[in-house]
């Protein structure tokens, strides 16, 4: 069994918490490991939307005056529309 930490590869004691978690047949959602893990967790998806957000060539302000003109003229197709 690897316990070797994704971020770090470090060995974790939490990444063996969650292996034998699944290995028990959890499925979908895991157990909270310790409060730490969580902050550390959902810091790292924090981290990893910021700099999926960060290569969109448009802002969400550019998408918004998209759509209040798609409201005023009908200018977008449902396609498009759906994409913003």
């Amino acid at each position: 069994m690897d316990n070797k930490h994704p971020c770090t590869g470090e060995d974790c004691e939490d990444c063996r918490k969650v292996q034998e978690a699944m290995q028990k047949g959890f499925i979908g959602q895991l157990p909270v490991i310790s409060r730490e893990n969580e902050i550390r967790a959902w810091r790292h998806i924090e981290m990893i939307v910021n700099e999926r957000l960060a290569k969109y060539p448009t802002s969400l302000h550019d998408d918004n005056v998209l759509l209040e003109r798609d409201m005023k003229y009908f200018n977008l197709g449902l396609n498009e529309r759906n994409c913003i």
